[in-house]
This record gives C-alpha cells, sequence and structure tokens, in this order.
C-alpha cells in the first residue's frame, strides 16, 4: 500500500523527503519509518500510514477519500506488470 502506485492511485504525490500531498485537499502525511523501531512496530507503523493514505488523511469533502483510480485504468491490457518490465528492459 505504500508504493509510489498506490499513494498515486489515491491523491497522493511527493512534496519532498518522506512527505506526501494531496491534490485534493491538500492533506499532508509524513511517511517516516523510525529506523529504531523494532520489527513489529515498523509493521504497525507501515499499517497505520496505509489508512491513513487510503482515506484517513484526507478531508472528508476530498474527492479522493475512499476514491482511488480504478486498477483497470493503470493496468496495460494483456501484458502483466513484469511482462512490461521485462519488455522495457530489453529495449
Amino acid at each position: 500500500c505504500l508504493s509510489a502506485l498506490e499513494c498515486a492511485r489515491y491523491g497522493w504525490v511527493n512534496d519532498g523527503v518522506d512527505e506526501l500531498v494531496c491534490e485534493g485537499c491538500r492533506g499532508r502525511l509524513v511517511a517516516k519509518l523510525l529506523s529504531s523501531l523494532s520489527e513489529e512496530g515498523k509493521q504497525r507503523a507501515a499499517e497505520a500510514l496505509c489508512v491513513q493514505v487510503t482515506g484517513g488523511a484526507h478531508s472528508k469533502l476530498c474527492p479522493w477519500n475512499a476514491n482511488p483510480v480504478p486498477l483497470s485504468l493503470i493496468s496495460l491490457p494483456g501484458a502483466s506488470v513484469r511482462e512490461v518490465l521485462g519488455q522495457c528492459q530489453e529495449r
């Protein structure tokens, strides 16, 4: 959920190191996982951040709030992501 593609699907754009801003409501997120956290702590922090990315940090009236770009609009017809990456690397 924390990939650049998933963040973009929910209206977030990068606005600095470990910072995201919503293009619709101008909501802001700091997406930094502290290295001092245990693996379990990092996992919990990542899960909480995922909730924020997918709707929790948007304003109630934001068009991106729980309304991501459908996966069908970001996938290439007839090819998997792995196939497309392989073809790009071959070129």
